[in-house]
């Protein structure tokens, strides 16, 4: 009698096969030929799980994507505002082995993706944007950020900060490490504190 597969474990299997062949041969190499033969299936047994190559695609980022948020609701919760920041902000950065492949993943497709895929990438980069606002409305309610802050600015500034320490640790990480980014990070929010 055949074993019973499960559905979603499956299609998690292929979803990492998808991002094995991405991380080795790029973004393009992605075919449903090559995800299977990766992932030790046939070309057909996908049909099964996914209608198209770019339901294939969608299901990979948004698996990378539930992989990046399921480490940020990890994080303790406890200590000061500032504390609190700092963790949810490292736990978002490309600091360890699971997180650099997560972040290496997600340039690929935001820079090869179309259509829906751009879409879904848009949207991600949108809730992260909203995330950094949040940390700054918190921070000045915990009264870490001065009065005469524009947090819209900082808002801006803080992203596009983190944005460029990510793509920086992903391509420069013997040089970018986790220690320079968080003495960054912590340089450029004490520069938000109130006077005294």
């Amino acid at each position: 009698m055949p074993r019973h597969v499960d559905a979603d474990e499956r299609r998690q299997h292929v979803a990492r096969a998808v991002w094995r062949v991405v991380l080795r041969d790029g973004f393009g190499a992605a075919s449903v030929r090559a995800v299977a033969t990766e992932a030790g299936l046939s070309a057909g047994s996908l049909r099964h799980y996914f209608g198209t190559q770019e339901e294939l695609r969608e299901y990979a980022l948004a698996l990378a994507d539930a992989r990046m948020t399921a480490r940020m609701t990890r994080v303790d919760r406890t200590g000061t505002v500032r504390e609190v920041v700092e963790r949810l902000l490292w736990a978002s950065l490309p600091m360890d082995e699971e997180s650099i492949e997560l972040y290496r993943i997600w340039y690929s497709f935001l820079v090869e993706s179309r259509g829906r895929l751009r879409e879904l990438v848009t949207d991600a980069s949108r809730e992260a944007l909203d995330l950094t606002r949040e940390a700054l409305d918190a921070l000045r309610e915990g009264g870490e950020i001065a009065a005469s802050v524009d947090v819209d600015t900082a808002t801006t500034e803080l992203n596009a900060l983190l944005e460029g320490l990510s793509l920086q640790a992903v391509v420069f990480g013997d040089h970018v490490t986790p220690d320079l980014i968080r003495a960054t990070v912590r340089a450029w929010l004490d520069r938000l504190r109130p006077p005294g």
